[in-house]
């Protein structure tokens, strides 16, 4: 069992055979050789090398350097002019993330090229920190997933971007044409225009997916979001209770996040009886404290599938000795637990007998693989 403290300790792997080791390590390479991941790093990459293979799967990173702003701008024409190969890409990962010049116009040569991709099932959008794509750009974008017909996994990411409410609405849109989706991971962070009602559309819309296996929805830094949205997107979970299997929610620095609201969340979450990974991130909600932990520890012992466990409530100083407790009778009786990460850092009410009491508790589990209890400074 891996054990952290700051802790940790690993089983040790057993030996293996020298030949089947490399009889493994043949087939990997054989398997991997049936699906060819191109790279296409604009300026380093020709079109013509991406349209020749006989790819499943593009990746664009599109560099930092201003410079660079013409050869973006005819690779991208030439890539939305282009017909061959299409129909083989099955994935495409977009990444924009810290982006100094494409446009919207760029953004438009793009959304083009996404049209002609019919066979498309996985799709990755990441923004950030741009400072010449609006929100128009990227509704422009997403609005040409809508005629995508065999989507199954969709991933946005607007981190300190300028995404509204009718930015989230398209959003919301290209989630109900595709109600067949599996794996949803939305990442809005630093989003300063969003709040309930946002949630709220977002909820309707999950309402609508009936295949639903992963979700991933992050909101730090969202200042306008309160218990009232948190509590209106965990509604539209409630659903999945036969699909679920990981759930993955991130409210960092929310700070109207109170426990009225983590208590409704707790509550949705008892009826996803199959779900096997479970990530909640509180960090600097100064409104948490030891009601929130005898919520969540009512929650944890109507989820008997959990293999996976992460909680991070740093810097949430109401926490004390006494909401250790139910957390930790919660965690030693699921029969399934393998990995458990759960973070305190500048939990200052929390006394050092009580860090002890419950991180000795936990080691006992003979399930455990990986054990990592955070709880210094």
């Amino acid at each position: 069992m891996i054990i952290s403290e700051n802790t940790v300790t690993a089983k040790q792997p057993t030996e293996v055979n020298h030949q089947k080791l490399t009889a493994a390590k043949t087939m990997s390479k054989k398997k991997s050789s049936m699906k060819i991941r191109h790279v296409l790093k604009l300026g380093k990459f020709s079109l013509e090398s991406h349209i020749k293979n006989k790819i499943d799967c593009i990746v664009l990173q599109l560099p930092l350097n201003e410079s660079k702003s013409t050869s973006i701008d005819r690779t991208l024409k030439n890539l939305a002019r282009s017909s061959n190969m299409t129909q083989r890409v099955q994935k495409l990962d977009l990444d924009c993330r810290n982006c100094n010049s494409i446009t919207d116009v760029q953004l438009s040569y793009l959304s083009k090229y996404l049209k002609k991709l019919k066979n498309l099932r996985q799709v990755s959008l990441l923004f950030s920190g741009s400072k010449e794509i609006t929100g128009e750009g990227v509704q422009s974008l997403i609005d040409c997933l809508g005629s995508l017909k065999f989507l199954q996994s969709l991933t946005f990411l607007f981190d300190y971007f300028q995404i509204t409410d009718e930015g989230l609405q398209k959003i919301n849109k290209c989630l109900k044409v595709h109600p067949s989706s599996q794996k949803i991971n939305i990442f809005l962070s630093h989003c300063v225009y969003l709040n309930n009602s946002s949630l709220s559309d977002l909820s309707k819309s999950l309402k609508r997916l009936n295949k639903l296996q992963n979700i991933s929805l992050s909101f730090p830094g969202s200042s306008q979001i309160t218990t009232q949205g948190g509590s209106l997107l965990s509604q539209g979970l409630k659903r999945f209770r036969g699909s679920l299997q990981s759930i993955k929610l991130n409210f960092t620095g929310c700070l109207h996040i109170d426990i009225s609201g983590t208590g409704i969340l707790c509550e949705d979450l008892k009826s996803l009886t199959s779900l096997k990974n479970l990530r909640l991130d509180l960090p600097c909600c100064p409104q948490i404290n030891n009601a929130t932990m005898i919520s969540l520890s009512q929650t944890l012992k109507s989820l008997p599938s959990l293999k996976v466990i992460r909680f991070d409530f740093s810097g949430c100083t109401q926490l004390t000795d006494a909401g250790l407790l139910p957390l930790r009778e919660a965690l030693i009786t699921l029969p399934l637990l393998e990995n458990i990460y759960l973070a305190f850092f500048s939990c200052y009410s929390l006394t050092p007998t009580g860090k002890s009491n419950f991180r000795e508790t936990l080691r006992s589990q003979s399930s455990l693989k990986y054990l990592g209890v955070f709880l210094y400074p």
